[in-house]
Formats: structure tokens, C-alpha cells, sequence
């Protein structure tokens, strides 16, 4: 084999790091699914890839050579159009920077992931809508794990509790001589809370970091803390525009703020997250610990 012909396979990508270009792979593929030249630009610079993930000596026209050579700055200009030209190019930068290099969906998997987790923690939620954000929601969250969730909300008789888990959806109202309401959460959660005068788009940490995985474009700071993200075109409607994400130390979520400007200005919210460093009992979750024994109960 001549010189030119030699492959290197030094420093072979690590399986986290395999992964991650795959997956980013394919998003630029669903994302280029329109544009036939796009696409084989992503699909060849991938191809390319996997030869020399895999040490295949395999062609279709040329020698396998390393990544960087092979789509050198002369041979990415002939790829395809101008925009397959970038996106081959965002292949290859995610292969040349290196295993463990952080990137957006990573960032946002693994606060995903924490979220998930069946480790309590409370949040200052703020929810502001209409003309000049006019109306607004305050409360305390309370999460623990996917779908568990404890509301706390100042009304003039009192704090009002909003909570539940999979199964059920449960509220305590503020006026003791009202009863409590326990309903099926799939059916009634958005209609116990407007019954209480509570609109929002997302009452669990899980629900929103998810709808970002999947609706937003979204880019990381240099320090792998902050990340923000704009709609896609095929995101519906009613969703956030824009967002902006800050991580702890650990990668959990620390704060959120989403927002929308709707076409009306009726149709604008903001909806913000803030972690707050206090310990959470359990108990919380439970809608017992938030009234009296004998506290009538009714289900729906």
C-alpha cells in the first residue's frame, strides 16, 4: 500500500462519542429530508465516517482516508449545493473536536435524564400572559421524578395545593370547606386548573425539558451551562418561540425561561422556572399532608 494510500486509525472514536455523531447525523438528515442534494452531502460525509469507525478498507470510488483529508476544504466544495457544503461540514466538526466535547443535545439529555430522577426538588414558577404579560400565575413547584408534581398557590383564603402523579391529578383548594377533588390525571389536569383559575403550559419539569428535545433548535455556551433554542417550523403553533436553559454544576436544570409573541398580543406568554437550594419532604406529593383528616374527599 503506497503512502498516500495509508489509512490512520489512531485515536478511533470512543462508543459515547459514535453515538453521539450518529445521532446528530441523522437530525441533519430528518432536517435536509426536502433537498435531494443536502441529503447525500450528510449521507456521504457520514458514509466516510463509518468506514473509519469501523477500519474498512471499503470504497466506492476513492481510497478511505482519514475524515479530514478526505473531506478537505477543495472536496467539501463539491459535495452538493451550498447548504449540503455546511451540514457535511458540521458532520466532520463533531468527528475532528474530540470525544467528550459537550454539545446541545447532550447538555439537554443529561438535564432530561436528572429530571427523571426520583430526587425532589422545588421550583419558583412564574407564568405571565395577555397584553403587557398582565396576567400571572406564581406558585412554588415541587417535582420528583416524571410526572409527580405538587403545586403551591397563594389565594386570599389561604394556599391552594395542586398535585399529582400518573395516575391521578389532585387539588386541596385554599377554603377548608370546600372538598378535595381527586380526578384521572390523563383527563383532568388542564380542567382542574383552570376550575382553580390556573393556566399553564407545563406543570412538571420532565413535560418541558422533553418538548424541547423535540420542537427547538438550540445551541450551547463555551462553558456547557446555558443553552437556548429557537421553534422549528414544524413545532406547533402554541408553543414557546424561544427558550433559554441554565444548568448547575451537575447538569440539572437550575432555570428555565420560555416565550411566546403570538401573531395577537393576547397570545403572548412566559413561562419561567427558578431551582431553589431547599430540602423537600416527600410528604409533599401526598395530598393528605395538605388538610384535615376529616376534610371531605370526592372523585371525578
Amino acid at each position: 500500500m503506497g503512502r498516500h494510500d495509508e489509512v490512520d486509525r489512531s485515536g478511533a472514536p470512543d462508543t459515547a462519542r459514535a453515538e453521539a455523531i450518529e445521532r446528530y447525523t441523522d437530525q441533519l438528515l430528518e432536517r435536509t429530508a426536502g433537498d435531494e442534494r443536502d441529503r447525500d452531502a450528510v449521507e456521504r460525509a457520514l458514509r466516510a465516517w463509518r468506514r473509519e469507525r469501523d477500519g474498512s478498507g471499503e470504497s466506492e470510488s476513492a481510497p478511505v482516508l482519514p475524515l479530514a483529508r478526505r473531506f478537505g476544504r477543495s472536496a467539501l466544495v463539491r459535495l452538493a449545493s451550498a447548504a449540503g457544503v455546511l451540514l457535511a461540514v458540521a458532520v466532520a466538526a463533531l468527528f475532528l473536536i474530540g470525544p467528550g466535547a459537550p454539545t446541545a443535545d447532550a447538555a439537554l439529555a443529561g438535564a432530561l435524564e436528572r429530571a427523571r430522577a426520583a430526587t425532589p426538588r422545588m421550583y419558583e414558577l412564574l407564568f405571565e400572559r395577555g397584553l403587557g404579560f398582565t396576567r400571572a400565575v406564581e406558585a412554588d413547584l415541587y417535582v420528583s421524578g416524571e410526572q409527580t408534581f405538587a403545586l403551591a398557590l397563594e389565594k386570599p383564603a389561604g394556599t391552594a395545593w395542586i398535585g399529582g402523579d400518573r395516575a391521578q391529578v389532585w387539588v386541596v383548594p385554599a377554603n377548608p370547606q370546600l372538598p378535595v377533588v381527586l380526578g384521572d390525571r390523563a383527563r383532568r389536569t388542564q380542567q382542574l386548573l383552570a376550575e382553580n383559575d390556573v393556566e399553564l403550559p407545563y406543570v412538571d419539569v420532565v413535560s418541558a425539558l422533553e418538548a424541547l428535545s423535540v420542537d427547538y433548535d438550540a445551541a450551547l455556551s463555551a462553558d456547557g451551562l446555558v443553552l437556548s433554542g429557537t421553534k422549528r417550523a414544524t413545532a406547533p403553533e402554541h408553543k414557546a418561540d424561544t427558550f433559554r436553559l441554565v444548568l448547575d454544576e451537575d447538569g440539572a436544570l437550575a432555570s428555565l425561561e420560555l416565550e411566546r409573541r403570538g401573531r395577537i398580543a393576547l397570545g403572548d406568554w412566559r413561562f419561567e422556572l427558578q431551582a431553589r437550594d431547599t430540602e423537600v419532604d416527600g410528604s409533599v406529593f401526598d395530598h393528605a399532608s395538605h388538610h384535615r383528616a376529616d376534610r371531605r374527599v370526592i372523585e371525578r
